[in-house]
């Protein structure tokens, strides 16, 4: 036999309208209890305010837009900045030779300091054999001496021009790698503000589009069909912005609120097919268990919400119902 538990029948949806925006009421064209058909009118609005709110909104989304396209072509710039930087800092640098002044007075000091030991040598075999006078000799040596400073001097200020140009060198690369750095740093935070501000004008965007087609030509209309369940404005009232203005009950598919006790609980399950009968009609209705709570309630009892259609619309909200569970499960 089956188990019958009572419950109170509720409509599965309610649909609450709001304005994104404060807006005085022109005129309500439904009633509570009305039935409404998706996109029939509800309320018209007084134009002048929801245009304002629309121009704001496009501003807005304009304002998101432009700011993206002008990330987009700094990061184009920046690409283009950074590709010639990395091709700069991937080739070897070229270090500068001696200047040439330099080198050719370094090439007379060795051939003068040759020509000077060459006399030396000379001077000294010459003296051996008594040719040459010691005052002689020691005035090649030194010339000798005097060749070999000049030559030492030269040479180091050569040593000195090679070392300054590879630091300039190497001075260039790291600064052109500073810049690259830099570079590649501004890239990832324009980058990163381009994301942020698509976003906002995707928002934007979405929003106004959204704004547009809730107040049409400044009407708010229904989302979907169901019946009015309340009015919470009258013709000449300022609606504000977010504050529940008409509540749509959908009610081709209604929900029973039913308790069932522990011993029971276990036993059914989501899904599971029921019957569901109004007492005071005595009309019965298919349904299935859509939600099972797994915690009871203060009474003890575990909730349970069965589904069932409502082809007809009746109006069945609030009435109590008992829910029929098969003695098969």
């Amino acid at each position: 036999m089956p188990r019958s538990f009572p419950g109170t029948i509720r409509p599965r949806d309610v649909a609450t309208l709001t304005l994104p925006t404060s807006a005085v009421v022109k005129q309500v064209l439904v009633s509570v209890g009305d039935r409404v058909e998706t996109g029939q009118p509800l309320v018209t609005l007084d134009r002048q305010e929801p245009n304002g709110v629309l121009a704001q909104m496009r501003f807005e989304a304009e304002v998101a837009r432009n700011h993206a396209n002008d990330l987009e072509r700094a990061i184009t710039v920046l690409d283009a900045s950074i590709a010639a930087l990395m091709v700069e800092t991937a080739v070897q640098p070229q270090v500068a030779g001696v200047p040439s002044d330099l080198d050719a007075a370094l090439e007379r000091a060795q051939a003068a300091y040759n020509a000077a030991v060459a006399r030396e040598q000379r001077a000294t075999a010459l003296q051996a054999h008594g040719v040459f006078a010691r005052e002689e000799l020691e005035q090649a040596q030194v010339a000798v001496r005097a060749a070999s400073d000049n030559l030492r001097l030269l040479r180091r200020e050569s040593e000195a021009a090679a070392k300054l140009a590879t630091a300039q060198a190497l001075q260039s690369r790291t600064q052109a790698g500073l810049a690259l750095a830099e570079q590649q740093r501004q890239r990832q935070e324009r980058a990163g503000e381009l994301v942020q501000t698509r976003l906002r004008q995707g928002e934007a965007e979405t929003a106004l589009a959204r704004t547009k087609a809730q107040y049409g030509d400044i009407t708010l209309r229904a989302p979907g069909q169901g019946l009015v369940a309340e009015l919470g404005i009258r013709a000449g009232d300022r609606s504000v912005a977010g504050v529940p203005i008409v509540k749509l009950a959908i009610v081709d598919v209604m929900i029973v609120d039913v308790e069932v006790p522990s011993t029971v609980v276990n036993t059914v399950t989501r899904g599971q097919p029921v019957a569901v009968r109004v007492p005071e009609s005595g009309q019965e209705y298919s349904g299935r268990i859509r939600t099972i709570a797994p915690l009871p309630a203060k009474s003890g009892g575990h909730p349970i919400e069965v589904e069932f259609a409502n082809p007809s619309s009746t109006l069945l909200a609030g009435r109590a119902a008992d829910v029929l569970f098969s003695a098969d499960h």
